[in-house]
């Protein structure tokens, strides 16, 4: 077994990439304030860093940046996380703010790269599962899940039914989709929802479809129009 371990390779990691967190939850830890836990899915975080909440409060009394003061890796400090870390960011102020499942950390300067912002619409490429029995249609809610996200999305247009094999379009808006159709669709979230291309964050440009707690569709983010 050890052996075959030794084999094993250390999988790329986006560390050249915009710092993305999706946090998991934000605690309150007396004795040290406040702490964002969740994984690095791109980038890299360092004390100091001024860190922005996606979604968050808009209200003109929340406050949505942060100030990364401190880094614990399974409870070890450490002056440094990278995309795929699993840590605990301690943050000023300490005081709660509002911190909706799904949230995603980015930082916030100048010389960071883009932000995280919600989406206005994304485009998306979905595949129905075979097991599901009904049809989606233009007009048609289900529930989104992205990593600990779970916003409905109302599905706004049916742009083109694709070849499940090639990828290739075989039919231009269509008036509904069935099990085991891919196509390429338009998603209007009717809550915040932070997504990303997959291309660039895939683990934030993945996502699965649910209608009353029965699968749906399983799907990647091609493109995203942003609100703000």
């Amino acid at each position: 077994l050890l052996d075959e371990i030794e084999l094993l390779t250390i999988p790329d990691r986006p560390v050249d990439k915009p710092f993305r967190l999706a946090a998991v939850d934000r605690y309150g830890i007396p004795g040290v304030g406040g702490v964002v836990v969740g994984t690095v899915v791109s980038g890299r975080v360092r004390p100091g860093t001024d860190l922005q909440l996606c979604p968050h409060n808009v209200s003109p009394s929340s406050t949505h940046v942060l100030t990364c003061w401190g880094i614990e890796r399974h409870w070890i400090p450490t002056d440094e996380a990278t995309a795929g870390d699993y840590v605990g960011i301690k943050v000023t102020p300490s005081r709660r703010t509002p911190f909706p499942k799904g949230t995603v950390c980015s930082a916030a300067g100048r010389n960071s790269g883009p932000p995280a912002k919600l989406a206005d619409t994304f485009e998306a490429e979905l595949i129905v599962v075979d097991e599901h029995k009904g049809r989606l249609q233009v007009g048609c809610t289900s529930v989104v899940q992205r990593f600990g996200a779970h916003v409905p999305c109302k599905l706004e247009q049916l742009k083109s039914k694709m070849d499940k094999q090639s990828g290739k379009e075989i039919e231009s808006e269509p008036r509904f989709l069935v099990a085991g159709d891919r196509a390429l669709v338009v998603l209007r979230p009717l809550k915040p929802l932070c997504v990303e291309k997959y291309s660039e964050h895939p683990r934030l440009g993945r996502f699965v479809m649910y209608d009353h707690r029965n699968l749906v569709a399983f799907g990647i983010v091609k493109d995203v129009t942003t609100g703000q």
